[in-house]
């Protein structure tokens, strides 16, 4: 992500100073990408949020012991909350 920010930031700059046409469709295809990508993201953070607020119905069987359905869902949590940290760090 760094990277292609710092490609934009580059290709941004030959666009101003040398206004060549290669440059800015080039810097026209990297903000397609990334906005490609942010919406990927965006999406993947909607599914994980709708995961933690949401307990597994299959969880609620009788089958399953208290002891199973505690560990796992403080197993899932956990999971989604280094899930939503990284989705933020990958946003800034």
């Amino acid at each position: 992500m760094v990277e292609a920010m710092l490609l934009k930031y580059f290709q941004e700059s030959d666009v101003l100073t040398e206004s060549r046409v290669e440059h800015t469709r080039d810097l026209h295809t990297l903000q397609a990408y990334l906005l490609h990508y942010e919406s990927l993201l965006h999406g993947f953070q909607l599914s994980v949020s709708f995961i933690k607020n949401n307990p597994n119905p299959a969880m609620e069987s009788t089958d399953i012991f208290e002891e199973q359905r505690s560990t796992s869902n403080e197993l899932m949590q956990k999971e989604c909350d280094n899930l939503l940290s990284e989705i933020d760090r990958l946003e800034k």
